[in-house]
């Protein structure tokens, strides 16, 4: 009986552990000043302008989609759409890395309404967060400003600043 009381204590405080740092996660996750802290960073992780054809060859389903571009008038870096009043569903994207273009999935449901100010995108390689910055009074900028976070595992972050635009 002493050896179970002591592998579940054990067990019970790998638990809370896990527990503590999924709420930290999670955490982070929300704050946009956290996940983007840093400046820009180019590395090997640079996402590279999508073009018409790339658009083209990989068509996403959805109502109405958003862009991260450098500026408004960019070709975009990363594309995503998403259903209307759809909160059961994921909108899907498209980004082009290392001369490929990568398909995801947001993480979140609720189709275009949860990308309006930004969201989280996973493909196969990589992990795309994007924000919209706020201004003095914490409201989304009207403008569009947002920061955009690639992450693949073993390398470090980048960060790009640019603009979210949606509704086309």
């Amino acid at each position: 009986m002493h050896k179970w009381r002591r592998t579940a204590l054990v067990m019970a405080g790998a638990l809370a552990l896990v527990g503590c740092q999924r709420d930290a996660a999670s955490e982070a996750q929300n704050s946009t000043e956290e996940i983007f802290a840093s400046s820009d960073v180019i590395g090997a992780l640079a996402l590279q302008p999508l073009s018409l054809d790339d658009i083209d060859e990989h068509p996403l389903t959805g109502d109405l989609g958003c862009t991260f571009a450098d500026n408004p008038a960019a070709s975009p870096l990363l594309l995503a759409r998403g259903l209307v009043a759809s909160p059961g569903s994921k909108a899907s994207a498209v980004a082009k890395f290392a001369d490929a273009v990568v398909e995801g999935r947001a993480t979140d449901a609720g189709g275009y309404d949860a990308l309006v100010d930004g969201g989280r995108f996973d493909t196969a390689a990589l992990t795309i967060n994007v924000a919209r910055l706020t201004d003095e009074d914490g409201q989304p900028d009207p403008s569009g400003r947002a920061a955009l976070r690639v992450r693949q595992a073993g390398q470090p972050d980048v960060i790009l600043q640019g603009y979210w635009t949606c509704g086309a």
